[in-house]
């Protein structure tokens, strides 16, 4: 499996250096309201992340592996460690998000889920929301599953108790944009 690691390290919004962040690179605290848009050829989608105080990871994998398998994955680290992730998956079926969500992401649905539709992205999809409750060692969880076109994504709040990673949850799903549907 062949994939790309990209990060960048936004302090005092200037991109800064690529991979772990050194000690004090969150010195400069997002200040919880500013905002810039990154943007990833690769996957042909822009989502608005915090200004400063954060790391973003992109890997890209290889397009020919099976539908089940994400193409592209995003990680957004805070000062504490990653906060949200979006998964993005190809099916060349145009599936809608729940004949999608049933074949390949199930698993995230048990007694204590709950489940809402909702209307997400900047394309004003029909989207899951799903929210799972703290649970042993586990932090709670918000996941919002959406489609556009060939592309399934999942963009995932890692601890829906954080307000700082709700916040930049609740940004990214609306400022989440697929581009044109492929």
């Amino acid at each position: 499996m062949v994939s790309l690691l990209i990060g960048l390290l936004f302090t005092s919004g200037v991109q800064g250096a690529t991979g772990p962040a050194e000690p004090g690179a969150f010195a400069a605290a997002w200040d919880g309201q500013n905002f810039r848009v990154y943007k990833d050829e690769a996957s042909g989608v822009s989502f608005e992340v915090p200004l400063t105080g954060f790391l973003l990871e992109a890997r890209h994998f290889e397009p020919g592996l099976p539908v089940v398998q994400a193409k592209h994955l995003f990680t957004l680290s805070g000062p504490n460690g990653p906060e949200v992730t979006i998964d993005v998956w190809v099916d060349a079926s145009k599936p809608d998000v729940a004949s999608f969500f049933e074949a390949h992401l199930a698993f995230m649905r048990d007694g204590e889920t709950s489940i809402a539709s909702v209307v997400v992205s900047k394309q004003h999809v029909a989207g899951m929301l799903l929210s799972q409750p703290r649970s042993g060692q586990s932090f709670g969880r918000k996941a919002a599953v959406f489609a556009v076109g060939d592309r399934v994504f999942r963009i995932t709040c890692l601890d829906k108790d954080d307000e700082r990673a709700r916040k930049v949850f609740e940004r990214l799903v609306q400022s989440f944009d697929a581009g044109a549907s492929r």
